[in-house]
């Protein structure tokens, strides 16, 4: 969880510096012409689809009842996902495909209705959480190097009751068969 965290990190620090040179190498082993190469962990946690697994595997392996001091920060570390999704505008694709990927699955442990419902459910707990604890939010801020204000602005997107945005998981989660109205 937290090599996957500074990965994610090191990662959009390198997109935000827009140094190329970070991300390539010139080979030099034998065989290699001293041609660029991406660096395959660079690679690794960049593609979209390995990002989404993570993102699965981190919001289905805790819910409010199980979350602990240890385990929060698998949440974290997803809203380390998402915040730079949202920067890159790409936060509805990256609902969505979890959103997708949860009926294609349909077995989380988590006990909640849907994979985004329990992801909801931790966020109102993140929000009752860390808006009150402003030790726990410079520890955020500090190891991340995200501004905490950023923080709460996209825990409140993701949180929003309006059904109508892209960037809030309501938007998303699909209402039961005994939620619907006759």
């Amino acid at each position: 969880n937290m090599f996957i965290r500074s990965l994610v990190l090191s990662l959009e620090h390198f997109r935000l510096e827009g140094t190329e040179k970070t991300l390539t190498f010139v080979g030099s082993g034998e065989g290699d012409k001293g041609e660029r190469r991406e660096s395959k962990l660079v690679s690794y946690i960049g593609n979209f689809t390995r990002q989404l697994d993570y993102l699965y595997k981190l919001i289905n392996i805790i819910s409010v009842q199980n979350l602990t001091q240890e385990n929060v920060s698998c949440l974290n570390t997803t809203l380390v996902f998402l915040m730079f999704a949202n920067k890159r505008n790409q936060l509805p694709l990256y609902l969505q495909a979890l959103g997708e990927k949860q009926d294609d699955a349909l077995d989380n442990v988590s006990g909640s209705s849907s994979i985004l419902q329990n992801f909801r459910d931790l966020l109102i707990f993140w929000q009752d959480h860390y808006l009150h604890k402003d030790k726990d939010c410079s520890a955020l801020e500090k190891s991340s190097k995200i501004d905490f204000a950023y923080w709460k602005t996209t825990v409140s997107m993701l949180v929003a009751d309006d059904k109508t945005a892209q960037t809030s998981v309501c938007y998303y989660i699909n209402p039961l068969p005994s939620d619907r109205t006759n």
